[in-house]
């Protein structure tokens, strides 16, 4: 290892150029009037060689500095959790050390490779995280209407009521209940941010509410739908938490009927600014309720925000291809990649204008069967 020897006053300025390169959760040791400063293994040779030259000329240049090799034996408090995988753990094992965190759980999917390590996995992700409290391990595919996951607890409390911030906003839910995913915070604040106040915004699949919540707050009238019972209570919760209940209109109805609904039903919006269609594994086919659909009294223009997955290269035209076969032509579209959910599977958002056009005299529309909706 190499360490840097420094007088005391000029500490702060070497710790500034060092930074990223110096050895984490370790104390700087007190030689007299001077500190010393252990830098990490990324950086082999006294000549820094591997720092940017213009950071090391800069440190070289500092009054009295001394760059020095040296043995450090490290603990376990001063590793990192990769570190100590790659002691403790067989050199041929492909451990997934990456995890999402969900308020104070840590929610991993393991490979059957590492099923016979996944207690002291757990146990080292506690340790190193001081806000966990609480590690999962995905045991099952969503395989249901609520987008819900099988889970193991393999380290800490099964204690799965939570509490996320996310742009701004506290959400409160049982993890086990509905589902929620911390990866899509940048396309959450990304969407939001073209909504503007007073805009009638329609949420097919709100979940627990992370487009809803934020569009709510930002001034919108957000009618949001969700099929899962649990969901929609702590989408409700959350819109009161949030301050934002009176901006927030809740239904507990399956996609279709909610757009019937809204369009046919008491509520009978006269006006919507922005559809969200946030269920890639098979949103593009609820498309099919706004085909050919027709108003008796209005036409209507809203922008439809439909997310899905591509295995393609051309992501952009598969997309629109994927839109088009359910719903027929669609004109300006635009294609965003949202992210990549494997090597060779890009979840995206297709954005379109989409006219719902009042029907000529001679055409009928068949009301839609009532059923049971739940409004705030």
């Amino acid at each position: 290892m190499v360490c840097i020897k420094v007088e005391a006053k000029f500490c702060s300025k070497l710790l500034n150029l060092v930074k990223g390169y110096k050895l984490e959760k370790y104390k700087l040791i007190s030689e007299g009037t001077k500190r010393v400063i252990h830098l990490n293994n990324t950086i082999k040779h006294t000549d820094l060689r591997e720092i940017p030259e213009e950071t090391r000329q800069a440190i070289n240049e500092i009054e009295g500095i001394q760059i020095l090799p040296t043995t450090l034996h490290l603990g376990y408090e001063e590793l990192t959790a990769d570190e100590i995988f790659s002691k403790i753990l067989p050199p041929n094992l492909e451990l997934v050390t990456s995890f999402e965190t969900v308020g104070h759980i840590a929610r991993f999917n393991l490979s059957p490779e590492c099923e016979p390590f996944k207690k002291i996995i757990g146990k080292v992700i506690m340790d190193k995280n001081k806000h966990i409290r609480t590690v999962v391990n995905k045991t099952a595919n969503i395989n249901n209407e609520f987008r819900t996951f099988q889970m193991e607890v393999i380290a800490g409390e099964p204690n799965f009521l939570t509490e996320v911030k996310d742009n701004g906003c506290r959400y409160v839910f049982d993890y086990t209940e509905v589902y929620w995913n911390s990866r899509l915070s940048k396309e959450h604040d990304r969407l939001v941010s073209l909504f503007k106040k007073n805009d009638i915004i329609v949420d097919m699949f709100a979940g627990v509410g992370p487009f809803a919540i934020p569009a709510a707050r930002a001034g919108c009238i957000v009618y949001s739908n969700d099929l899962n019972p649990r969901s929609h209570h702590y989408l409700k919760e959350n819109a009161v938490l949030n301050k934002c209940d009176k901006n927030v209109k809740a239904f507990n109805l399956d996609g279709r009927l909610f757009i019937k609904e809204l369009l046919f039903g008491e509520t009978k919006l006269n006006r919507i600014d922005h559809i969200i269609m946030n269920l890639p594994a098979s949103a593009i086919e609820f498309l099919d309720v706004f085909r050919d659909l027709r108003l008796p009294d209005r036409s209507l223009t809203p922008t439809i925000h439909c997310y899905g997955f591509s295995n393609e290269t051309d992501i952009t035209k598969d997309a629109i291809e994927q839109g088009q076969k359910i719903l027929g032509p669609i004109e300006n579209a635009t294609v965003f990649e949202v992210r990549g959910v494997s090597p060779k599977k890009t979840m995206f958002r297709l954005s379109f204008p989409y006219e719902i056009k009042r029907e000529e005299e001679s055409e009928v529309v068949e009301p839609p069967h009532k059923k049971q909706k739940t409004e705030l």
